[in-house]
C-alpha cells in the first residue's frame, strides 16, 4: 500500500481571523499508510483523539492535508 503524508490544521473562526489569526497546528505531518488519499484522511479522522492526544481543538474546525509521500 502507498504511503502519505497527513498534516491537521484547525481553521481560526471568523472573529480570530478579524483578530488577525492564522491555522493552529493539531497534529504536524504523520506518516499514514492507505490504499489513497481519502483513506488517509478517514484514518486520520477517525483516530485524531489518539494521535493529536493532549491539544484541545474543535472538530468542527479540521482541515485534514494529505500529500503521497
Amino acid at each position: 500500500m502507498p504511503l502519505f503524508e497527513v498534516a491537521v490544521l484547525e481553521t481560526p473562526t471568523d472573529n480570530d481571523k478579524d483578530a488577525g489569526q492564522l491555522e493552529k497546528i493539531v497534529l504536524k505531518p504523520t506518516f499514514i499508510i492507505a490504499k489513497d488519499s481519502q483513506s488517509a484522511a478517514m484514518k486520520t479522522v477517525m483516530n485524531i483523539d489518539t494521535l493529536a492526544a493532549g491539544v484541545s481543538f474543535d472538530k468542527e474546525r479540521l482541515d485534514i492535508r494529505v500529500r503521497p509521500f
